[in-house]
């Protein structure tokens, strides 16, 4: 696995966004420290600020067009972003938790020594921090070669970023295929039974999204199939105590964040 060491060069202008790939490494330079492939972030969003988690599925399988239409939706997402809000963006899974998984975790906090006439120029230059975080992370990830697309265990991975206190949006940059050894949604080859969810909900194994927005980007729902597949997705998140209504359900980016509203 590729190792880059990135510092977003913000510090002479928001002193507030670090980007790192040095597993569990925090630095002190007057940052908000953020690391990608760290497990265990110490990063915390403010309560009642907005956390966006975005799920990136980069698998041979879907087009290289439609990820980097992904891409660009993120970077409306970001222009929404204000000063306590947090982004994380985690790859899509592959077989299981042991994988290796870069993940990017920013969080724009402001410096002690924003006045209000330098504010709104800041807070700009960090957005544009974090969309340059967010290319090279889609970058890196184009590079890798993925087969498998395990959605349900990076759902369960997500679930530990959010956060009950903070108003979560989740962004799923993916086909929704889950290809796995268990399942293969793909033609509907091997589909969870009807019961499939309640019971796993009974079991505790469905984790909870804690009222999450849910928005879809890279589905088709104007098959028979896609259709299928994606009443799936609508029963699982709300069995996860998350929100994904049809228009959150697309193939191509809605132009605007307020889907996440």
């Amino acid at each position: 696995m590729k190792r880059i060491a990135v510092v977003v060069g913000l510090a002479a202008v928001i002193g507030c966004i670090l980007y790192s790939v040095v597993r569990s490494r925090q630095v002190d330079e007057g940052f908000s420290s953020t690391t990608l492939e760290a497990p265990n972030s110490t990063l915390k969003t403010p309560i009642g600020s907005r956390l966006y988690v975005v799920l990136l599925d980069a698998s041979a399988s879907r087009p290289k067009s439609m990820i980097l239409q992904g891409q660009q939706f993120v970077h409306v997402l970001v222009d929404q972003m204000t000063y306590g809000d947090r982004l994380v963006v985690l790859e899509m899974y592959e077989e299981g938790v042991k994988d290796q998984k870069h993940v990017l975790d920013m969080l724009i906090s402001k410096s002690e020594d924003v006045t209000s006439l330098d504010e709104k120029e800041r807070l700009e230059s960090a957005r544009k921090g974090v969309k340059d975080a967010i290319d090279l992370f889609v970058q890196e990830s184009l590079e890798k070669k993925i087969l498998h697309t395990d959605i349900l265990t990076t759902l369960s991975i997500a679930s530990e970023k959010l956060s009950p206190e903070t108003h979560n949006c989740l962004v799923v940059l993916s086909d929704m295929l889950q290809s796995s050894s268990e399942f293969e949604f793909e033609h509907l080859r091997r589909m969870p039974s009807s019961l499939w969810i309640n019971e796993t909900n009974k079991q505790g194994l469905i984790r909870p999204l804690y009222g999450s927005s849910v928005v879809v980007v890279g589905a088709d729902p104007s098959t028979r199939e896609g259709v299928i597949v994606r009443e799936f997705w609508r029963q699982y998140f709300a069995a996860s105590n998350a929100s994904l209504g049809l228009r959150n359900y697309r193939t191509t980016p809605p132009s605007e964040a307020s889907m996440c509203d």
